[in-house]
């Protein structure tokens, strides 16, 4: 199994700010010849980032597919979706967020060795295989996305008259 996490154009505001929403689509692709069951997904929350879509627990830091995905035929692939709102007090300009594989079955309900990687390590944070579904180096079942933040800032000016002095001029 292999998972490419990208954002979601269609559901994310743009340009992206605080307290803007993101969503992120996560595709599981089986690359096996077998059948893959009761796929779980876990996403990694970095700071800067909640929770807010339906279909996820989060506990720690990490969001979880409510219902794992049920099937996945040996070549094909499916995609779940995941939604956060941007801090609004957040400052910085990127947020890098990352998705696993957690666990995957066979048809007999066993877990078996994925050639190419190891679901639920909680791998290297700063994957850089990104959208890399060829990987053998293991990292092949996560993937990172980063998110570009728009900060701007809003200066206001008020006058106000305080009354001091006459209107004439003289003081």
């Amino acid at each position: 199994l292999a998972l490419v996490k990208t954002i979601d154009a269609a559901g994310t505001d743009s340009p992206l700010l605080p307290g803007g929403t993101v969503v992120y689509n996560i595709e599981v692709f089986n690359q096996g010849n077998l059948d893959a069951y009761m796929i779980q997904v876990n996403d990694y929350i970095p700071t800067g980032l909640i929770l807010s879509g339906t279909g996820w627990t989060e506990s720690m830091g990490v969001a979880t597919l409510l219902n794992e995905i049920p099937f996945i035929e040996a070549g094909a692939s499916e995609v779940v979706s995941i939604e956060f709102t941007i801090d609004p007090n957040f400052m910085g300009t990127n947020i890098t967020n990352d998705a696993e594989i957690e666990s995957a079955e066979d048809v007999d309900g066993n877990n078996p060795t994925d050639e190419d990687s190891t679901p639920g390590d909680n791998g290297d944070p700063n994957d850089p295989n990104n959208d890399d579904t060829d990987a053998t180096d293991g990292s092949d079942d996560q993937d990172p996305e980063d998110t570009e933040i728009t900060q701007i800032f809003d200066l206001a000016l008020t006058k106000v008259y305080t009354g001091l002095g006459d209107i004439d001029g003289d003081m």
